[in-house]
């Protein structure tokens, strides 16, 4: 009988031990309350002993805490229209705040979300696009975490962190930007097209210019020299005339003969006719028509050709 109850007594001792003493981790931070009243704050982490049955205790993480929210359509101020994400990092820097305010960690993101997404739209109404999309983000960044920090240490928080990770426009708003660049981009390439084109046709009508004044040149060139050449060609003609004036008119008569008599053409002519001398004369004749040649250009009016 004594044993059972020395038995009872070691369990009731060991369960009143166990209620009584608690653990306090390096990443914790833990509230004692007696009855609903605060009467211990512990930060420092070890072993530490509460009254069982009226004293409980509440744990907080003493980490950094993470946030990120949801996409928000904001209107900054140039009028465009952008759907901004953010994640935010803080953490319970004041728990009895922190209990007092939100009680625990689902409260303080929901608090934490609406406090962000006035303090964005109330600082992002302020800048513009280019803000946005420039090296000043970062400062748009900081007057963000500045708002938000002062706002969240009435709920025992400190922010510590606040990034914008995406500022994007609206998908019907950037469809018709593609839609302008588009047309943009195009209206650009027919203008370049057509300076091209001018270009080219100017480059074309001088090359046309220049060639043309080439030939032209050349072919001043070759009527000199053509003309320095027959005048040369009648000065030796004439000089080798001068010498024989019998095989002169021999040579004429026959480059009339060669110029007159075609291929497959048959000449009826009367046996004096004096374009046919040479057929029919001699010597002497010759030596004597030389001084009044014939005109080789006139011949008798008895002509039969046939080809």
């Amino acid at each position: 009988m004594i044993r059972n109850i020395t038995l009872a007594l070691s369990g009731v001792l060991l369960f009143l031990l166990l209620q009584s003493a608690f653990i306090v981790q390096q990443t914790d931070q833990t509230l004692v309350l007696q009855l609903g009243r605060l009467v211990r704050v512990i930060k420092a982490p070890g072993l530490f002993w509460k009254t069982p049955f009226i004293q409980d205790t509440i744990t907080y993480d003493n980490r950094i805490l993470g946030l990120t929210v949801p996409a928000t359509e904001v209107t900054l101020g140039d009028q465009k229209r952008v759907v901004v994400d953010m994640f935010v990092r803080y953490r319970i820097h004041n728990p009895v705040a922190f209990y007092q305010s939100v009680r625990n960690e689902q409260g303080a993101q929901s608090r934490l979300m609406s406090l962000i997404s006035g303090f964005a739209r109330s600082i992002l109404g302020k800048k513009n696009l280019e803000d946005l999309l420039s090296e000043r983000r970062v400062g748009v960044m900081d007057q963000i975490r500045e708002r938000l920090n002062q706002a969240a240490r009435l709920l025992g928080l400190q922010v510590v962190d606040v990034r914008i990770l995406r500022a994007d426009l609206p998908p019907a708003n950037s469809l018709a930007i593609f839609e302008r660049m588009i047309s943009e981009r195009r209206k650009e390439a027919l203008e370049i097209r057509a300076v091209g084109s001018e270009k080219s046709n100017i480059i074309r009508a001088n090359a046309r210019l220049k060639g043309e004044r080439i030939m032209a040149d050349a072919i001043e060139k070759v009527g000199k020299i053509r003309a320095a050449g027959q005048k040369a060609a009648q000065t030796i003609y004439r000089d080798a005339y001068g010498q024989s004036p019998e095989f002169a008119y021999f040579y004429q008569t026959l480059a009339a003969y060669r110029q007159a008599l075609k291929k497959q053409t048959v000449y009826v002519l009367h046996p004096d006719q004096p374009f046919m001398h040479l057929f029919n004369g001699t010597p002497s004749s010759i030596s004597s028509s030389a001084s009044s040649p014939v005109s080789p250009s006139k011949p008798s009016p008895h002509r039969q050709t046939q080809r």
